[in-house]
């Protein structure tokens, strides 16, 4: 068993006495995300796989809200939360037992939130303006997942909404080497919420040398709700400056996608999205559709279906598994449902 295992007994422990002896409101909160998935046309021998699924749709995580008074306007917050896996059972990622928050922030109504830990990058935000709502087979399938991680040694700060506009600023102290910076600004109006988002991530040589892993983006996008139907649009753009000649050193990618809600218990989704390098020219198209049926406020039913069309050159995977990359040229398809549960 591993050793940060052998602490969740103590830890359970120490916040139920928290919360029971202390004026700091607790709340644990968590997501169940349980179903299965197919993806077909896997590598040059063009296999199949059939898995249980996990966090397709949905993120299961479990995590921990602390938050004490210390003015009329200002509350400390403490915020505990790790990722885990449905199908095999294991908590966190790489030995981290809070994979995805463990920070320590003030927050104000007037001036803001300042928090400093673990925690996933505000570019993150692009959840907003994406119209798979950043499931596997979404905004962040053909960029590799660029805009959803987590990142340690965190500073970040968040602005009260002021006229509609809300900034995030955010940025990795531990060093040179892999600093991570992530940059959010976001204008609501009635129906409208259009979002600007920056972030970057450099190597263990502070170089911004590899399209997917260590590179930059922007993303502008908007999102529209009138009646039963949210319309989405976003540019993006990822640059490698540093990667080696002979490799792509930017990609625009760009989509557009709607949801309809039928009644008060279904949603539709659709997304389009388009990706192009600049050096070999790999080009792919991923369409992408959803439906969830809520049963009950805590449960719902998904079920997704996606398809990606690559060129000749391009590689490109139909959901976010990049262990299941097709081979160069081939059209891949993938379909996957399952349950959530929020508490």
């Amino acid at each position: 068993m591993p050793k940060y295992l052998h602490c969740l007994p103590a830890s359970a422990a120490l916040l139920l006495m928290t919360s029971l002896h202390s004026a700091v409101a607790a709340t644990m909160y968590g997501t169940v995300t349980a179903g299965l998935s197919y993806v077909d046309h896997i590598g040059a021998k063009n296999g199949s796989v059939v898995r249980a699924s996990n966090s397709e749709w949905g993120t299961s995580l479990i995590g921990i809200q602390m938050a004490e008074a210390l003015t009329s306007d200002v509350q400390l917050l403490i915020r505990l939360e790790s990722g885990f896996n449905t199908a095999t059972g294991t908590v966190g990622s790489d030995g981290m037992l809070f994979s995805r928050y463990s920070t320590l922030g003030v927050e104000s109504k007037t001036w803001g939130r300042l928090e400093a830990g673990r925690s996933m990058a505000y570019s993150n935000d692009v959840w907003y303006i994406d119209p798979m709502g950043l499931n596997w087979s979404g905004s962040a399938t053909l960029t590799k997942g660029h805009s959803w991680n987590a990142w340690s040694h965190t500073v970040g700060y968040r602005s009260p909404q002021s006229g509609g506009m809300a900034i995030g600023l955010q940025s990795s102290v531990g060093g040179r080497a892999c600093r991570s910076t992530a940059a959010a600004l976001s204008f609501q109006r009635g129906g409208l919420d259009v979002r600007a988002i920056y972030d970057e991530t450099r190597d263990s040589q502070g170089q911004l040398s590899e399209l997917f892993d260590a590179s930059r983006e922007w993303i502008v996008g908007a999102r529209y709700d009138q009646s039963a139907n949210s319309w989405f649009v976003a540019y993006n753009i990822v640059r490698a400056p540093d990667a080696s000649a002979s490799g792509d050193t930017s990609m625009r990618h760009v989509w557009a996608g709607v949801n309809h809600k039928i009644g008060s218990r279904d949603l539709l989704r659709l997304g389009i999205y388009g990706a192009r390098s600049n050096v070999t020219d790999s080009r792919a198209l991923l369409v992408s559709g959803g439906w969830e049926h809520t049963f009950a406020p805590a449960l719902t039913l998904w079920g997704t279906a996606a398809v990606v069309r690559n060129n000749r050159e391009a590689a490109f995977p139909v959901a976010a598994y990049w262990q299941d990359l097709p081979a160069p040229g081939a059209t891949q398809h993938t379909v996957n449902g399952g349950l959530i549960y929020t508490f």
